[in-house]
């Protein structure tokens, strides 16, 4: 739930801290604090924007299909048994696979896609 993100993950930084929260501290917690799924992600790709890594047409679209996506697989696999669960959780991630290839293909074997 997009509401407990923030104390669960406080939690966990607290019993094991790492780098990232002090290199940039402001991006850091203003993502973790940010009880929107898809602004955090986008915030996320925000910086691969910046980078130039990734267009801010590809970083609007992930940061709503990725979360879209895993929300529709979850209410479609929840109420199921433990078998069809596991397909589900498979093709979901098999989705989410196929939009990073996506980007990847884009951005890295056809550079000149990225602008």
């Amino acid at each position: 739930y997009n509401s407990d993100f923030s104390d669960a993950l406080s939690e966990y930084i607290e019993l094991f801290p790492f780098s990232a929260s002090s290199s940039s501290p402001d991006y850091f917690y203003t993502m973790i604090f940010n009880s929107d799924i898809m602004e955090r992600d986008f915030l996320v790709l925000r910086r691969a924007v910046n980078q130039g890594l990734l267009s801010e047409a590809d970083a609007n679209y992930f940061s709503k299909s990725n979360p879209l996506l895993v929300k529709g697989m979850l209410e479609m696999y929840m109420d199921k048994d433990l078998a069809t669960r596991k397909r589900g959780e498979q093709e979901c991630n098999a989705l989410l696979l196929k939009n990073l290839e996506r980007i990847y293909r884009e951005t890295v074997s056809f550079p000149e896609l990225k602008q």
